[in-house]
């Protein structure tokens, strides 16, 4: 479903291949206020007695805060877990566990980005063979950090916005927003112009570049126009995956590189400083 672009929604990034990490959280960043999902990968961490395990497990966790027994969500005792912490099961030896940040501890979302989590998981009984350490049936403590909302403008940005790595978290198949804010400009020759086209490459899971024109011949064409939705924000709004005519079929664009220009470009004064890419982080749809 193609979702119009510059409403106050964020994308969830829902992938939970998360490359040698023993545990996360989806989506990041987060709305402490809003769902969020805790990931654990067993077989990452280096307590290894819960590997292939087919008993429940539950999530133990003391910060941002260590709830009182008298809280619904209190961890219980170590040889009988609270029920409402039960992990769910995502197969492979990762296990989930949903929650509401601030509801879940009862704290502020300023606790959680300071403090961030940190958890374990565990069988019910999580006595094991005694002693403490990984002789236990539980993980070893894990960290979480939760990273802070970006707050500060951009001259240059997206919508859906970017993640880590310029990684977009939406599908080549739906509709990306490149947003300019040309109120933010410091190139003197850039100041104040209305003119203003986007030179578009795509590249395709088959390696190869895909552009609609040349970034010279780029202002004789329509579809590269930017429009100035108040004075000084431009948008430009398009489909990557049917923006390219050329683009044979089953080629999925997973990278798009944006550069603004003006209209009749003839030197780099013409242009906004930087190229500007963006990797989708689902291009399979």
């Amino acid at each position: 479903m193609n979702r119009i672009i510059l409403s106050a929604a964020f994308f969830a990034f829902g992938s939970i291949a998360a490359t040698a990490q023993k545990a996360w959280i989806t989506p990041d960043p987060i709305n402490p206020d809003d769902s969020i999902t805790i990931w654990v990968d067993i077989k990452k961490c280096d307590c290894q007695r819960l590997v292939g395990s087919t008993e429940p497990l539950y999530i133990w966790t003391w910060s941002p805060k260590d709830r009182a027994a008298s809280d619904p969500t209190f961890n219980g005792q170590w040889g009988n877990s609270n029920e409402v912490l039960k992990m769910t099961p995502a197969g492979n030896d990762v296990w989930y566990f949903r929650m509401v940040p601030t509801k879940f501890y009862g704290v502020t979302a300023g606790e959680i980005y300071d403090k961030g989590f940190m958890l374990l998981v565990k069988k019910k009984d999580g006595t094991g063979a005694g002693g403490g350490g990984c002789n236990e049936d539980k993980t070893e403590d894990l960290t979480i950090k939760v990273e802070r909302p970006k707050t500060q403008a951009q001259k240059v940005s997206s919508f859906p916005q970017t993640l880590k790595m310029d990684t977009v978290p939406t599908s080549s198949n739906d509709v990306f927003t490149l947003v300019y804010n040309n109120n933010m400009e410091e190139k003197v020759s850039m100041k104040g112009v209305k003119d203003l086209y986007v030179f578009v490459q795509g590249l395709g899971t088959d390696g190869l570049t895909y552009q609609i024109a040349s970034i010279l011949q780029t202002g004789n064409n329509p579809q590269l126009v930017m429009k100035e939705k108040s004075p000084g924000l431009f948008i430009y709004q398009m489909r990557p995956q049917v923006f390219f005519p050329t683009l044979p079929a089953g080629v999925k664009i997973k990278t798009l590189k944006c550069q603004i220009v003006r209209k009749d470009i003839g030197s780099s004064d013409d242009t906004v400083d930087g190229t500007f890419q963006f990797h989708f982080s689902n291009t399979c749809d």
